[in-house]
């Protein structure tokens, strides 16, 4: 461990009990700091189970929808001197990075997407944030185009993935076991995945398409008459996983990502994943025909659907695809290396500290916790609205 940094500051936007994409990567990376001897420290919402926090022996610094941004924000600034944090790593938390200019330690946001108040909050504050890490080419690009980020300033490293341990390279089962975990996300593809369940029924003959995901009651009506798929809705990460680990094939045809965690979790347990040439780091994290397959948003479902049939009738093809795929992640996507990235970055800090601001402003939560209207809207047009200020 460089003896530089010792402690440091997770932020998420995620309580550490739900979420996805940003709560597995950011529960990932401070597990694997701990390995690395690091003393954690975490800011997120308050989870109704906090096991992992115990277990994993972190600081919790919780705040729900009725904590005052101002005075969270004062807390965590005192939590820092007090303890002596070294640098913050954080991960869609707009309290932390409303408080980067008042800090003297390096300090990272991670973008998990270049749009809503997910890019706006994570390119606040950018001339105080040593670097903006982009975890998509696509996403880097949008970053210092439309947010005037500094090449310099903006590396892309890609997620990684602690090993999950349950490799299904030698699976030989019949019908092919298919799973997406899109629900009813336009973002995630669900009309092209209801296109192809609707267009194309004589593939499911042979394959057994498993639908998870959060799902509007307009869905729930059309899936309902689709006898030939198996509709789960939203589940524990435990009951997904067991699932995923008995399957052959994961299908993402999203529009828009970062870096999907969901295809990381495919390679490393040897599952095909069929994706989409969404904006996204899709397209770097597949060799299309290698070890997994890249479909055309334009031709998702037709191009899907003869791939299904093909490698349905393709034993062992199937089996070289899987191989490779596992192989990809022990090469290329393990936590360690994308933490590794990291450390080295805040051990290579770019921004002078000596003449910080005298007040910084403190915006308030930008994920809607009520989901009003208004909420909805200023979130998807990367609205952020503003709280108070400290004087430091």
């Amino acid at each position: 461990m460089n003896t530089q940094i010792k402690r440091i500051l997770i932020g998420s936007s995620s309580p550490t009990d739900r979420g996805s994409g940003i709560n597995t990567y950011s529960k990932q990376l401070t597990e694997c700091l701990i390995n690395k001897g690091f003393k954690l420290f975490y800011s997120c919402p308050e989870p109704n189970d906090d096991s992992w926090i115990i277990n994993n022996d972190i600081t919790p610094i919780y705040f729900n929808n009725n904590t005052n941004p101002t005075q969270y924000c004062h807390e965590l600034l005192e939590i820092i001197n007090s303890k002596n944090i070294d640098a913050i790593i954080n991960n869609d938390n707009i309290y932390v990075q409303s408080i980067v200019p008042a800090v003297d330690i390096p300090s990272i946001a991670i973008g998990h997407l270049e749009k809503y108040t997910i890019a706006s909050a994570a390119c606040l504050n950018s001339n105080w944030m040593d670097y903006l890490v982009a975890i998509s080419n696509d996403m880097q690009f949008s970053y210092i185009q439309k947010h005037n980020i500094p090449v310099s300033k903006c590396p892309v490293i890609h997620n990684g993935l602690l090993d999950p341990g349950k490799s299904n390279i030698n699976n030989t089962s019949d019908k092919l076991t298919v799973i997406y975990c899109g629900g009813s996300d336009r973002r995630k593809g669900a009309d092209l995945m209801l296109k192809l369940v609707r267009d194309q029924p004589d593939i499911f003959k042979k394959v057994d398409l498993h639908w998870f995901g959060d799902l509007s009651e307009s869905y729930k009506k059309c899936l309902d008459k689709i006898s030939y798929i198996n509709v789960h809705g939203r589940v524990d990460r435990d009951t997904y996983m067991t699932r995923i680990s008995n399957s052959d094939i994961l299908l993402l045809p999203s529009r828009h990502e970062g870096c999907p965690m969901a295809i990381l979790e495919s390679l490393a347990m040897g599952i095909i994943p069929i994706s989409s040439n969404g904006k996204g780091a899709m397209r770097w994290l597949i060799d299309s025909g290698i070890d997994g397959y890249i479909c055309h948003l334009n031709k998702w479902p037709k191009q899907t659907s003869k791939l299904l049939s093909d490698l349905s009738n393709n034993k062992n093809l199937m089996g070289t695809l899987r191989t490779n795929a596992r192989l990809k992640y022990e090469t290329n996507f393990k936590m360690s290396y994308t933490a590794d990235k990291i450390i080295n970055l805040l051990n290579n800090p770019t921004v002078n500290r000596t003449n910080k601001p005298k007040i910084i402003t403190i915006y308030k939560w930008h994920r809607p916790f009520r989901k009003t209207l208004v909420e909805r809207a200023k979130y998807r047009l990367g609205i952020l609205s503003k709280s108070g200020t400290i004087n430091v």
